[in-house]
């Protein structure tokens, strides 16, 4: 039975590993029910985090403005 680190199955979600790792993946996917929950949380867990938006402090870009542009007072609303 291969084994797999959670690299290897982060690797998979981004589909940043070989077709051959991909392919025995799936098959253990298909046949082991920890690696499959395993791979949907991954999957899951990058769903959220991509709704997450951020947006930096007016403050701080006020200071970074102004570090910038010291002869324009520059205020972000």
């Amino acid at each position: 039975m291969q084994t797999f680190t959670p690299n290897d199955l982060m690797l998979y979600v981004f589909n940043e590993c070989s077709e051959e790792q991909s392919l025995l993946i799936q098959k253990a996917m298909a046949t082991n029910v920890e690696i499959k929950n395993e791979v949907e949380s991954l999957q899951a867990s990058i769903q959220e985090i991509s709704t997450i938006s951020y947006s930096p402090n007016p403050n701080t870009m006020d200071k970074i403005f102004a570090q910038l542009h010291p002869e324009n007072k520059l205020h972000i609303v």
